[in-house]
């Protein structure tokens, strides 16, 4: 029987070993099953076929179809004998062929490709990831790379195609006044032409967002609605939608072709600019000369912000400084680059601004006088001053920033600079104090670094300071044998372990994967951090300060008003149950999540209920079909990640789903786009798709059915009728084993009686 379906929707990897002790006859018989498994796996084999409508993705290809690419792409991980996959294979296929030429929807065949599928973590299939059309710089290594994020939502064309759609950025100009128009027009140069759409449709279709993205930095996309357009001047409109191309001199040229993505990117291409020089995927950002990449880790603030983000701020601030130009037009702003080069390596290991200062107007918290910052930018406005303040609110009330007066070319000075601004909030452990230590606060996981050197490293520090109300911190060093003993294996000098509270109550030993750089270690907190909903449960839901539901109590979401009250304040966590409103238990289940709630009134969770039967794309967005009510989740909306409830819906596993994700032993989940409860439910919804399809401007409806078409074979239907086959056989086999035995049961005791 070697075909199982469990109610996961992922297969897991195949064992390389399969050892089975049978005998003659069940070996004739298990062969001619591996026959036909044999002929089954023939059809799993090439899910999908070189040159279709999918994008066959292996090493040699990925980096120029996704990683490369503008565009936004989609990219399953999957397995040929994977049953899961075989089932999303037509589904997947639609949304390819739907959105040909606006998206990349693309598969590796994981057999085929182990390590490319091992370089993005995939441990079942299908795995499904969305590469954003940017590239986007790691704010704490400066490489420029395409971040992906895990698809979770449901396995339809739809739901995956609207994942798709929402990930278009909107690159391009809404011109809604004369000013705008004005604006739009004088941007419009020789290597930069531009690309306007006057349309009656009410939002920005996904053809036209991909477009702008295609052609981002080639071509300057606008969209003015016709009724605005109407009152622009030099602005001529004939049919809709109009779609033309403006030249620098003037010169203008109408498309007449079909609205099909392929057809507008061929008409573009003829007057885009040449294609801008770029840092690709994987490259060392700014470090590399010559690059046109510029960093970013500077964040502009104004002078009245001064106080905000810097005096009241715990962690050591970095502001770099410069003074107004003559004439007042901030035209020092160019020699920050210099600044921000020189700071690349230290992005994320503390607060860094950038403020533009009028030395004759300073802010209060800048004193004067000789040698402060606005003594120097008196004398030369143009030369950046890097000033830095200590760790502590109350010390950067009391002491003067320190001004960097080193060379920002030499790297080992400005280290030097920034490393001591690093507080020591690491506890050096020793064999006295240890057990003490582990035993205390178990609930704050702890980091836990081994050492060779006699001084906590400055990253080391730089992560206690960013993470002290998340985590502990703490260090042993290599020559305490004693307190290494508690850490078997630990042989490797420097490592770094996260230790936190199992759910079988035991403290848990993990260690933290190298590299062990700032990056990497800032990567991983943060994931430990969000996925145990820290910064929700001190946010708190319905307390002071806050918004939502009433502690302990149960409030229906019919709304989107109602439900921005309850799940929408930063930091809220909301407990949802997804119920069927038609259904004759609903009450029931309303008191089962009501009871929940009354036991968890001072918790920082609000409960609601929302009708999943009149809300189905809001009860999709998180894997529940109708079939699947009544259900639970916790949600934190802004977090944008949830946890679903695993089990019956009944008062213990709802209270033990509340109790696992406010502890941190419950994992969550990322959600690729926040659901909205439409007005009119699936009244509502279904207006609503209506309306997309004519804004879309193009033919979505052959991804919106989920039915299979009649007289289709699919490779689960093929599978499922090996499995009755298979079970079939089992049964015959094992009747004619029973038959077996009681004959030879009978003739033994046939024998005993003639020896009597």
């Amino acid at each position: 029987r070697s075909f199982k379906f469990s109610a996961s929707l992922y297969c897991t990897p195949r064992s390389s070993h399969l050892h089975i002790m049978i005998s003659p006859k069940t070996r004739r018989r298990a062969l001619a099953l591996l026959a036909l498994t044999a002929a089954l796996l023939h059809f799993a084999a090439g899910l999908y076929e070189e040159g279709g409508d999918v994008t066959i993705l292996s090493t040699e290809n990925f980096a120029e179809e996704v990683l490369n690419s503008n565009a936004v792409a989609m990219v399953e991980f999957y397995a040929p004998w994977c049953g899961h996959c075989q089932k999303l294979a037509p589904e997947y296929a639609k949304v390819a062929k739907s959105l040909k030429g606006i998206a990349v929807v693309g598969a590796v065949d994981c057999d085929a490709e182990p390590k490319l599928c091992g370089r993005y973590g995939v441990k079942g299939f299908p795995t499904m990831k969305l590469f954003p059309g940017e590239r986007t710089s790691n704010p704490y290594t400066g490489e420029v790379a395409k971040l992906p994020q895990d698809y979770t939502g449901a396995h339809t064309a739809s739901a995956i195609a609207k994942a798709l759609k929402a990930a278009l950025p909107q690159h391009l100009d809404s011109i809604a006044t004369k000013e705008d128009w004005a604006t739009f027009k004088a941007k419009t140069t020789e290597v930069l032409p531009a690309v306007l759409l006057t349309t009656s449709a009410s939002s920005t279709t996904p053809l036209y967002k991909s477009l702008a993205l295609r052609f981002k930095g080639r071509l300057h996309f606008g969209e003015v609605h016709a009724d605005v357009a109407a009152g622009l001047p030099d602005l001529e409109v004939g049919s809709l939608p109009q779609l033309s191309v403006t030249m620098a001199d003037g010169t203008t040229h109408l498309y007449s072709g079909d609205l099909k993505a392929g057809l507008i990117a061929e008409f573009l291409e003829q007057y885009a600019g040449p294609v801008p020089s770029e840092e690709p995927t994987g490259g060392k950002g700014s470090r590399d000369k010559g690059t046109t990449y510029s960093p970013p880790g500077l964040t502009a603030i104004a002078p009245s912000e001064l106080s905000s983000r810097v005096l009241e701020e715990e962690r050591a601030v970095l502001v770099a400084f410069v003074g107004q130009a003559e004439g007042g037009d901030g035209g020092c702003t160019a020699a920050l680059d210099a600044v921000r080069d020189a700071l690349v390596d230290f992005n994320g290991m503390l607060p860094m601004y950038s403020m533009v200062l009028d030395a004759e107007d300073a802010p209060e918290g800048l004193t004067e006088g000789e040698g402060t910052v606005v003594e120097a930018l008196r004398r030369n406005p143009c030369v950046p001053q890097i000033a830095l303040w200590p760790y502590g609110a109350d010390e950067k009330e009391e002491e003067e920033p320190e001004v960097f007066a080193g060379d920002l070319a030499n790297s080992a000075e400005l280290q030097a600079f920034i490393h001591a601004a690093f507080p020591n909030l690491v506890l050096r452990l020793h064999s006295a104090i240890l057990q003490q230590y582990l035993a205390a606060d178990t609930e704050k996981p702890k980091v836990l670094l081994l050492t060779a050197k006699e001084e906590t490293p400055a990253v080391f520090r730089a992560l206690a300071m960013n993470f002290q109300n998340d985590f502990g911190f703490a260090e042993i060093h290599k020559d305490d044998k004693e307190s290494l003993a508690s850490f078997p294996g630990a042989t490797k000098f420097p490592s770094v372990y996260l230790l936190a509270l199992q759910a079988d109550g035991q403290l848990g030993v993990i260690p933290i994967p190298p590299p062990l750089r700032y990056a990497n270690l800032y990567k991983f907190l943060s994931e430990i951090r969000i996925s145990r909903t820290e910064g929700a449960a001190e946010g708190g839901g319905g307390g002071e300060g806050g918004s939502g539901a009433a502690g302990g109590s149960l409030t229906a979401v019919a709304a989107q008003s109602d439900f921005e009250a309850v799940c929408n304040p930063a930091g809220a966590l909301c407990a949802l149950a997804l119920l069927d409103g038609t259904a004759e238990g609903v009450e029931a289940s309303k008191s089962v999540m009501a009871k929940v709630a009354a036991k968890h009134a001072d918790s920082p969770v609000s409960f609601a209920w929302v009708d999943g039967r009149a809300q189905p794309e809001f009860a999709l967005a998180f894997g529940a079909r109708r079939s699947d009510l009544p259900t639970a989740l916790i949600l934190s909306a802004h977090h944008r990640r949830f946890a679903a409830l695993r089990g019956a819906f009944s008062e213990s596993t709802i209270d033990a789903l509340v109790n696992g994700v406010l502890s941190g032993k419950v994992k969550t989940a990322s959600l690729q786009d926040l659901p909205a409860i439409l007005d009119g439910g699936a009244a509502g919804a279904a207006e609503e798709a209506e309306d997309v399809e004519v804004e879309e401007e193009f033919d979505l409806s052959d991804i919106m059915g989920e039915e299979v078409e009649e007289g289709a074979v699919t490779n689960e239907q093929r599978l499922r009728e090996a499995e009755a086959e298979m079970a079939r056989e089992a049964a015959a086999a094992a009747k004619e084993a029973a038959a077996e035995a009681a004959k030879e049961a009978t003739s033994i005791s046939a024998g005993k009686k003639g020896k009597k």
